[in-house]
Order: structure tokens, then C-alpha cells, then sequence
């Protein structure tokens, strides 16, 4: 975990990884009225009087939006909205965070995919 070797990381013996504050501007997700904190693909959520506390990556949540600067990808004819390493898909609710969509790749910081149907 890149976060771990921070000046402002620390271990809670209760709510366990927490950054006091961060380095660079986090993206900002809400969920269900609450805010989620994510850079470096890890999410994070504010406990007042403990700081930022790492939790599970919030597959399947629906946030009402995406921050800014997200990009549009299409892979295999499907749509998918990328901020930074993560990948949502669009619902009726929101945007739900997804695993990788299959057969994409990551080189650098250049994105493409990989599609061998038509070899």
C-alpha cells in the first residue's frame, strides 16, 4: 500500500489505516449522502477526530456522479467511464464502480485494450 510510507499515515488500533490529511486533492465520490476520498485506487472515508480511514473498495456502489476529468471508454462495444485506474458503468441509479472490464490493459499511463475474436 503506497499510502503506508506517508508522513501522515498512521495506524488506529480500532478503524486501522487512516492518513491525517492528503498529499494531493483526492476525487470525491458521494454514496447514500456520504463521502468517499479516493486517490491511488484506494477509498477512504472522513471520521471526524480520526481522519481518513481506508475501507473496502466499494464494488457495486452507485455514486450519484463522477468527478471531473473523467474520460469515456468504449471495450467491446460497451461503455465505461474511467477515473484515474477505476472503471464505472452507467445504471438508471448512478454510476457503479466495476472491476477491469475484461481484456483491457494497462501500459504506462496509456490506456488500451486487447481484442483477439477476429485473429
Amino acid at each position: 500500500m503506497s499510502f503506508r510510507f506517508h508522513t501522515n499515515y498512521y495506524y488506529h488500533p480500532y478503524y486501522g489505516h487512516v492518513i491525517s490529511r492528503f498529499v494531493s486533492r483526492p476525487y470525491l465520490f458521494m454514496h447514500n449522502r456520504h463521502r468517499y476520498y479516493s486517490i491511488d485506487g484506494h477509498f477512504f472515508r472522513y471520521e471526524p477526530g480520526i481522519g481518513y480511514v481506508l475501507v473496502d473498495m466499494p464494488y457495486g456502489y452507485t455514486f450519484d456522479f463522477l468527478p471531473q476529468g473523467y474520460q469515456t471508454v468504449f471495450i467491446n462495444g460497451y461503455v465505461y467511464f474511467r477515473v484515474g485506474n477505476l472503471f464505472f458503468e452507467y445504471t438508471d441509479y448512478g454510476f457503479s464502480l466495476v472491476h477491469y472490464p475484461e481484456r483491457y490493459y494497462a501500459y504506462d499511463d496509456d490506456y488500451y485494450y486487447y481484442d483477439d475474436y477476429y485473429e
